[in-house]
Formats: structure tokens, sequence, C-alpha cells
């Protein structure tokens, strides 16, 4: 018999029978409980090698295993890129003094040809290894391959434009027309768009409804911004420097580029720093810890479970499509090929564990000011500001990461599915009269058409549109905070009465945001034209509803 030792308070007991036995002391039991682990466990254990043990650590540390080998923990991610394609695919490590980024399971991948201390790409004939309870379920997996197929299919017909005519094919040609024409008929527009998508393809409008276009986005209303808030801001520069609210027909335009220009730099902080960094990324080494050093039945797991659930595989599929050299990110946001050097130089000059609570984050971004005498301990500098009201509804109920996600995940699509009003990315530069006279002759010339030629092109839109489309949906196996399996807890009546308070609680903030939208006073959220905010209501249904908390980060 042999004995592997995981760490201080657990060991795993090899014998040639069925079965090993793992003894685990746990911390908050007087005896130590014995698990049973059957062969057919094990023999997964072996097929994937010394990877079950990597993916239970996320430090320094090294381990010690029979006949002395030394597993080195590594704290950098050295696949993003892919230098066997090129060095125009090779891409910095993450991690480390240079460009500090979270932990995460390491891999083991063999190293690209080119580069040693490069490893392999993730890809889908070598994916990145994930704890079995953490990898999705097959309804799960079926629900997510619809989506996808679906998001696909969307993206066909701009594909095929685009090969057979680039000039066609890759802009839009001058009108709201040929961007409403990707909506589903809810969006309208008068005259018919110059994208042959009807000519393309003889089938039914119904048909074509279903299967080629996307639902329409909520609307997004427009800037009531004047130069008298702007001014105060300059840092110094002389106003004429500085693109203000219009005044006439070309201030007008201009004033819309650059908005056009400033959402589409925010897309890629948004994805990039405030979506995967602060909240996929930063949850992965605590996941990671979690199943290294608790016990299962521990009362700490049981209480994180329901919160950790899918993440991991998450991130996986993240790395391997989104984030990764020539992934969906790269091409279709502004950063490009410099994307992941975003959440590197936020988690280095940026980023604190102590100020990641609301309260302390919104104190930080200077839209709160600490008040002890007001509830949260906070006084709102914008009183109707909807995210921070909401969430600290959610805030002061559990402190709890996944709300914040809900927040910046699932409203992706129904605020930001709309490219004239949130472009990824912008491919044309606004124009100065002095600086660059031609491209300021053209735009003078026909400002309409060079705003649509400044947008992502068609297969850049819908491939984007596709993606946050997809993120933005809710599967039906999704539970929700105040719901949970109470199985576990089944011997303990005391927490089961808490959950059960907690679960009204969750009730009671739906109907607090409910009357909150129907407030005639809050015009952030009522009035003529105003959508809802629903991004805090705890509960919702399958789909894009654009409401909805899940107990863990994932799709």
């Amino acid at each position: 018999m042999r004995r592997r030792t995981l760490n201080a308070s657990a060991a795993l007991v090899f014998n040639n029978d069925d079965e090993a036995a793992v003894t685990t002391k746990v911390a908050a039991f007087p005896t130590i409980v014995e698990v049973t682990v059957r062969k057919s466990k094990m023999d997964h254990l072996t097929e994937v090698g010394l990877s079950w043990i990597n993916a239970l650590v996320y430090d320094k540390r090294s381990m010690k295993v029979d006949g002395g080998v030394t597993l080195q923990l590594v704290s950098t991610e050295t696949d993003s890129g892919d230098p066997d394609k090129g060095m125009e695919h090779a891409r910095p490590t993450l991690g480390g003094e240079n460009n500090p980024h979270p932990r995460r399971c390491r891999t083991g991948r063999p190293p690209t040809k080119i580069d040693s201390n490069a490893e392999s790409p993730v890809s889908a004939h070598v994916p990145m290894y994930v704890l079995r309870d953490e990898q999705f379920d097959e309804s799960k997996k079926v629900a997510l391959e619809m989506r996808q197929n679906k998001g696909r299919v969307r993206n066909v017909i701009p594909q095929l434009l685009f090969m057979i005519s680039e000039e066609n094919g890759d802009a839009f040609q001058g009108s709201y027309l040929d961007i409403n024409s990707l909506y589903k008929q809810h969006l309208k527009s008068q005259g018919k768009p110059s994208l042959p998508l009807f000519k393309a393809f003889k089938i039914s409008k119904d048909l074509l409804d279903d299967n080629f276009k996307f639902d329409p986005p909520k609307a997004i209303p427009k800037s009531a911004l004047t130069e008298e808030h702007i001014i105060s801001n300059l840092n110094g520069l002389p106003v004429q420097q500085v693109l203000t609210p219009p005044v006439d027909a070309t201030t007008n335009w201009l004033w819309q580029l650059a908005k056009a220009h400033v959402c589409a730099n925010d897309a890629g902080v948004h994805q990039l720093v405030n979506h995967w960094l602060r909240t996929h990324a930063c949850i992965e080494p605590f996941i990671i810890a979690a199943h290294r050093q608790l016990s299962v039945m521990h009362p700490i797991y049981k209480l994180l479970d329901p919160h950790m659930k899918y993440t991991l595989q998450v991130n996986a599929m993240a790395r391997e499509t989104l984030i990764n050299a020539g992934g969906i990110i790269e091409n279709d946001f502004t950063p490009g090929k410099y994307s992941m050097l975003l959440p590197c130089a936020a988690y280095r000059d940026w980023w604190r564990f102590d100020l990641e609570a609301l309260p302390s984050d919104l104190i930080r971004r200077e839209v709160a000011i600490s008040d002890p005498s007001q509830p949260y301990g906070l006084r709102l500098l914008i009183e109707d500001y909807r995210y921070a009201n909401d969430g600290l509804l959610i805030w002061s109920a559990i402190e709890e990461s996944s709300a914040q996600h809900a927040a910046l995940n699932f409203g992706q699509y129904p605020y930001g599915g709309y490219i004239p009003t949130r472009p990824p990315l912008m491919r044309r530069l606004v124009p100065h009269q002095c600086y660059d006279p031609v491209e300021y002759k053209k735009f003078m010339a026909n400002p309409q058409a060079y705003f649509f030629a400044s947008l992502p092109s068609l297969a850049q839109a819908t491939r984007f549109m596709a993606v946050v489309d997809i993120l933005s949906a809710h599967s039906s196996d999704k539970e929700y905070l105040g719901e949970r399996d109470l199985s576990t807890w089944s011997g303990d009546p005391e927490i089961v009465e808490a959950f059960y308070n907690f679960s009204m609680e969750m009730k009671r903030i739906e109907r607090v945001i409910e009357e909150r939208n129907g407030d005639v006073n809050l015009r952030n959220r009522c009035g003529a034209g105003v959508t809802p905010y629903e991004l805090f209501v705890p509960s919702s249904g399958p789909g894009v509803t654009s409401k909805g908390v899940p107990n863990s980060i994932t799709l």
C-alpha cells in the first residue's frame, strides 16, 4: 500500500482492490471521515495523468509524489498565442511581474515547436482540463450547442456576401436599413435594405426571421450631455481640442462619431476588465482553492458549491475561442492583439481585493462618498443610479460576486446588441479638418456613409451580435439567488430556515425593483421610451431576458 500526501488534512490510500479510500480530517468535525473512490474514478484519474493533481492547486508550492517527482505549479499562462502559425500570432506571457494575471489550473500541454517556453494553445483536439465536477452536464451541453449553431447560422449570410463581393459584403451601405434588416421585424424602417438578404436566399420571411435574424435589443436613450457637463472634466485641455455636444449638422455627425468611438473603447474595457478580469478570472483561484483544501462535506464547501458551478468550464471555453490569439475578442474589439494586456494592466495598477465589494467600488469610482449615517454606509452622488441602487439591495442580502457578473453579462445583448449605438470597434478615426483633410472631405460629402463605413464590417457585426446573444442568454437548468438544492442540509433545520428567509428576501427585492421601475420620479428607469432596469431582478426564465442573478458565474 502506498500513500500520496495531498495536503496536511487529506490523504489518498492506494491498493490493488477495486476501490481506494480517501481519509480526510475535516476541521468542522471531531472525527476523521473516510470517503470511498471507485476504481472507475481512479481509472479516469490515470487517463488524465497528473493533471488532476495540478487542478487542485493554484499557488507556487511544489508537491512531492512517489519516486521523488516534483510537480512545479506555475502561476503564468503561456498558451494564449500560437507562434507555430507565425510570430504575429505570438502573445506575451500572462502572469508574473510584467503582466500579472489571476492564476489558473496548470494544464500540462506540450510546448510549441517554435518557442519551447510557450505552451501549445487550447484546441478542440487538446482541450483544457476541467475537473469532472465542474464540467457541463449533458443537458447544458446540448442547450449551449443549439445556441452556438444558431449563432453560426446567423453569420452565414454576411460571410457569403463578403465572399461574393468584398465591396458590398464588408460594410453597411450607408443606411440604417441595412443594419435594421439584420433584426426581426420589430425594427422597422422605410424602404428596402441594400443587403440582399431575401434575394440571396429564396425562403419565406418567417423562416428567415426565425433562423437568420436577431431579436431586437433594447433601445438606448440619446445623450443629454451639454458643453457645461464636459468643460469641468477636460484636465486643462482647451475646449477647441475636444468634441462637444452638437450645435449644427456638421457637429452633430462628429458628435455621433465621437460617441461611437467612446463606446467602442468602453466595450473593450467592459469585456476584458470588468467582465473577464473582475468576475471570471479573479474568482477562479478561489474555486481551485476550495476544491483543493475543503472536503465536499465541509460546511463552507457546501455553502460555496452552487456559486462555483460551471465557472471553470466557462473559463476554459473562453480561453479556447474568446480571448485567445485570433479569437473573437481580438478580431471584433478595439484592442485587437493587445487585448489581454488590458486586464493585466488593470490587475497590476487598479484591482484590489478589499475594494471589490460594491460599496467600496462605488466610492473608489467617485460615484458615492462614505457616509456612516446612510444605508450601506455611503451616499450616492447620482441618486437615480440604477446599477448602484439595485445592486446594493442584493449586496446587503448576500455579498456574492455572481451578482456583479449578472449585471455585467446578461445585459450585453439587450443593451449593446444594436451596433450603431454601441459598436465593439471603429474602423475609421474621427476626421479632423486640419490633421486629415482628405478624410474630412469624405466625411463632409456624405457624413452618414462615413459613419457606417466606420462601424464594424458586416461579418464582424453579426459575429459580435451572435456571441453576446449567446452570453446574454439563460439556460433552463440555472439556479438563481434564493434557489438551491437543500438535500445536503436536511439534517440542519437552522440552516434550512435561514435559507428560506434568504429566499423570501430575494422575492422582496424583486418587488422593490418592480416598484422602482414604475416610479415616475425615477426618470432613468421610468418614462416614455425608457427601458425598465431589471438586471438585478434575482429570478429569470430561459433565454435573453436582461434579468436574473444566477448562483454562479456561468452561461
